[in-house]
């Protein structure tokens, strides 16, 4: 069994399904990271990801009856962090415009992802990019306590908790645009620096914009074809205050995607 990748709370790695006949990625349980939130995850990431099913989802193939491993859909041509050097505007707004699809049919479905990041969109055999990892995905109805999430795509409220999930994928799609114009997010650093960076910025706005510009005032000179559509949009997207920040329609409706 070939180790894929090493997580702080799952790992995951290649195998062949029997049951299938497919080759799938499985997903292992932590019984010390499901204790922290209260619920078996594995479990109802599982049942998410059944509800989810369709051509944006990774396909969830088998759950142990101890409820301790899942077996995944593998997608062999790896995840979007491993193609960032994308040199063609219209490239990152074609693969762009399919991760913002892949979010409106979650939020259509009734969910927010609460973990969005280029890592967690893999494209597939057959070059369509899917959403994975639900281990944090919760009921979009809701308002949102837990602080889960990688920090560096995290939104400014969801330090604070009691917040809206929609809003919150909203701006972590924000900061994978921004990757991929920029090759870095909006607050460079260690996680322990962003994450103090995000307490001091919110519910100060002019301070959070004028770090957020300064980063990408210094790569935007060194981009050829970033336009003011481009600029206007990761405004939209990176905007400090939620009840601001578009719905992922809207978002779909700007003019960044008009070629």
């Amino acid at each position: 069994m070939e180790i894929l990748n090493n997580r702080e709370f799952e790992q995951e790695s290649t195998a062949n399904n029997l049951i299938n006949s497919r080759v799938g990625t499985i997903k292992l349980n932590n019984t010390t990271y499901f204790k922290k939130i209260g619920k078996n995850s594995l479990l109802q990431e599982y049942t998410i990801i059944k509800s989810l099913q369709s051509e944006y989802t990774i396909t969830a193939l088998n759950l142990s009856q101890d409820e301790k491993t899942m077996i995944l859909e593998y997608c062999s041509k790896g995840d979007l962090s491993n193609h960032l050097r994308l040199t063609q505007i219209e490239d990152i707004i074609f693969i762009f415009k399919e991760m913002c699809e892949i979010i409106e049919y979650v939020h259509s479905k009734g969910y927010c992802h609460l973990d969005i990041k280029l890592d967690n969109f893999v494209i597939s055999d057959n070059n369509k990019i899917k959403l994975i990892d639900f281990g944090h995905a919760q009921k979009s109805k809701y308002k949102i306590k837990h602080q889960l999430g990688t920090i560096i795509y995290n939104s400014p409220e969801r330090v604070l908790g009691n917040y809206d999930g929609i809003k919150a994928d909203v701006f972590s799609l924000g900061v994978c645009l921004m990757m991929m114009l920029c090759g870095f997010p909006p607050f460079p650093g260690s996680e322990e620096k962003m994450r103090q960076k995000i307490i001091l910025f919110n519910g100060n706005p002019d301070l959070y914009w004028n770090s957020v510009h300064d980063h990408m005032a210094k790569t935007y000179k060194n981009f050829n074809g970033l336009d003011e559509e481009a600029t206007k949009l990761l405004e939209l997207l990176l905007t400090e205050d939620p009840e601001k920040r578009p719905c992922i329609s809207e978002v779909l409706q700007h003019d960044f995607f008009v070629i």
